[in-house]
C-alpha cells in the first residue's frame, strides 16, 4: 500500500480518478480526504490535500510511487 498526496495544481488537482493515467498494476482504493475516508469511483474528483491510498504489486511498488509523486506534485501545463 501506497499514500500519495495530492498538491494544489498538480496534475491530479481537480481531476476525476477515470482521467489519470496511472500505471499498470496498481489501484486507488481509497481517498483520505481531512477526516473522511472516500471509496473511489471513475468520476470522483481528486482535492489537493487529499491522500490516496495505493495498492501495488510490490515488486512494481518503487517505481509505481515515483510517477504518483511526479504527477501528484508537478503542476498543470
Amino acid at each position: 500500500m501506497l499514500e500519495i498526496p495530492v498538491f494544489l495544481d498538480s496534475s491530479m488537482d481537480c481531476k476525476k480518478v477515470k482521467e489519470l493515467e496511472l500505471p499498470k498494476s496498481c489501484l486507488i482504493v481509497s481517498i483520505r480526504r481531512g477526516n473522511k475516508e472516500i471509496i473511489p469511483k471513475g468520476g470522483t474528483v481528486l482535492c489537493s490535500g487529499d491522500d490516496l491510498i495505493v495498492l501495488a504489486n510490490e515488486d512494481e511498488a518503487a517505481p509505481i510511487k515515483q510517477k504518483l509523486l511526479e504527477m501528484s506534485s508537478k503542476p498543470q501545463v
